[in-house]
C-alpha cells in the first residue's frame, strides 16, 4: 500500500512540475506578442524546432509550448526569459479591464520629393503606433475571453490617385516632420487634423472560447502563417486585420487549424473592364447607401507535426479563395478535411498548397524553408 501511495504522489508531483497555472486559458495573444517572441528565442537556444508558426495563440497553447522546455537545463539568461513567460501566462485576469495606452512618435525626413509613399518606409503603416489606444478586455470565465481595441490614429491615406497608383497623403515624407499626433497636422487640403481620424476601427475585436487543447476565435484579428520575417507565402502580417473565424486544436506534437476570412467582392471597389496604363484598375467610389453584393472568402486548413525529438517542424497548408458575384455559395468548400484543388471550380475559386519545414540542428541555429504550388493541373 505504501508503494502505491508513493507512486501516486510521485506521479502527481511530476505532473505538477510541468503544469502551468494559466490565468485565462483562452486569452488570445497577438502575432507580435513579446511572450511568443520569447518562446521562439527559448526554443532556438534550447536546440529545438520553432513553436507553432500559426498565429495568433491562446494562453493554453502558449503554456503547452512552454511545457516543452526544461527550465533546469537552461542557462541563467534563458531562465529569466522562461520566468517572464511563465509569470505572464499565470497572471490572474480581472473580469473586466479597461486600458488606455498612449504612444508619441515623430518622423523626420529630409527628402520630401522622392520618398512620399508608405512602401518607401521601413517603419511604415503597420509599425506605427496609435496616439491613443482604448482597450476593453473581458474574462468572464476561465474558458471565455473578449477583447476590443479602439485606436485613435491617423487614417492610412486621405485619398487615392489611381491614375498613377499613388496615395494622396502627407504622412510618409512629403513634409519634413510628421508625428502620430495627427490632430496637430493639417490635411493635404489644409483642413483641420481631425479630418485624418481613422474611422475604420476596431482592428482587434473578437470573442474566444475553448478548453484544454482547442480554441475558437471569431472577430477581427491580425494573422500570420509561417516563420518569415519579411512575409509569408500564404498569410503574411501586412494586413491590419482579417474578419476571421478560426478553430484550432493541438497536442504536444500535432496542431490543426481551420480558418475563414471574408473580404469585399472585387466588383465593389474597381471596374474590372477598365485599366490604366500601369496596370491598375479604375476605382469605384462606393457609398454607404450602395447595396453590398458578391462573396469573397479565404478558407484554409493547416496541419503541423513535430518529430525527431522536437528537432523538426513540418507544416502542410492548403487554402482556397472562393468568390461569387451573385452571392451563391457552394457548401462543399466548408469541409475541414477535403482537398480544395480537387473540386475543379476554377471559375469560382483558386487554391494554393504550401509546405514548410524548419529545423534546429544545433543550439542557436534554426533553418526554415517555404514552398508553394499555385493551381497545379
Amino acid at each position: 500500500m505504501k508503494k502505491i501511495v508513493v507512486f501516486i504522489f510521485l506521479l502527481i508531483f511530476s505532473f505538477s512540475a510541468f503544469a502551468i497555472d494559466v490565468g485565462n486559458q483562452q486569452k488570445i495573444y497577438p502575432i507580435d506578442s513579446p511572450v511568443y517572441e520569447a518562446l521562439v528565442q527559448l526554443y532556438i537556444s534550447a536546440g529545438i524546432a520553432l513553436p507553432s508558426t500559426t498565429g495568433p495563440y491562446s494562453a493554453n497553447e502558449l503554456a503547452l509550448m512552454l511545457s516543452r522546455l526544461d527550465r533546469n537545463s537552461l542557462k541563467e539568461p534563458a531562465k529569466v526569459v522562461y520566468d517572464y513567460v511563465n509569470d505572464t501566462l499565470s497572471a490572474k485576469p480581472k473580469v473586466v479591464r479597461f486600458g488606455l495606452d498612449t504612444t508619441i512618435e515623430g518622423y523626420v525626413h529630409t527628402n520630401t520629393e522622392d520618398f512620399t509613399q508608405p512602401d518607401d518606409w521601413i517603419y511604415s503603416t503597420n509599425d506605427r503606433k496609435p496616439f491613443l489606444d482604448i482597450i476593453l478586455e473581458t474574462s468572464p470565465k476561465n474558458n471565455f475571453y473578449g477583447y476590443t481595441s479602439f485606436p485613435i490614429m491617423s487614417t492610412y491615406a486621405e485619398d487615392g490617385d489611381n491614375t498613377n497608383g499613388k496615395l494622396i497623403t502627407d504622412k510618409y515624407g512629403s513634409t519634413t516632420f510628421m508625428s502620430n499626433i495627427f490632430l496637430i497636422h493639417p490635411t493635404t487640403s489644409g483642413g483641420p487634423g481631425f479630418g485624418l481620424l481613422d474611422l475604420g476601427f476596431p482592428y482587434r475585436a473578437f470573442g474566444a472560447f475553448g478548453g484544454d487543447g482547442w480554441s475558437v476565435q471569431v472577430g477581427r484579428e491580425q494573422l500570420s502563417w509561417g516563420p518569415g520575417k519579411s512575409g509569408n507565402f500564404v498569410i503574411g502580417d501586412h494586413l491590419h486585420y482579417h474578419n476571421v473565424g478560426r478553430f484550432t486544436t493541438y497536442t504536444k506534437n500535432f496542431k490543426y487549424t481551420l480558418l475563414t476570412s471574408f473580404f469585399p467582392h472585387p466588383s465593389e471597389y474597381y471596374d474590372k473592364e477598365t485599366k490604366y496604363g500601369y496596370g491598375g484598375y479604375v476605382n469605384l467610389k462606393a457609398k454607404q447607401t450602395d447595396v453590398s453584393s458578391g462573396l469573397n472568402m479565404f478558407l484554409g486548413h493547416r496541419l503541423e507535426w513535430r518529430f525527431l525529438k522536437d528537432k523538426v517542424n513540418l507544416v502542410l497548408t492548403e487554402t482556397i479563395m472562393y468568390q461569387s458575384e451573385d452571392n451563391t455559395f457552394d457548401l462543399r468548400v466548408l469541409s475541414p478535411a477535403t482537398v480544395f484543388h480537387n473540386y475543379y471550380i476554377r471559375s469560382n475559386a483558386n487554391s494554393i498548397l504550401s509546405l514548410e519545414v524548419d529545423v534546429t540542428p544545433i543550439k542557436y541555429l534554426n533553418i526554415y524553408a517555404q514552398v508553394v504550388v499555385d493551381e497545379f493541373v
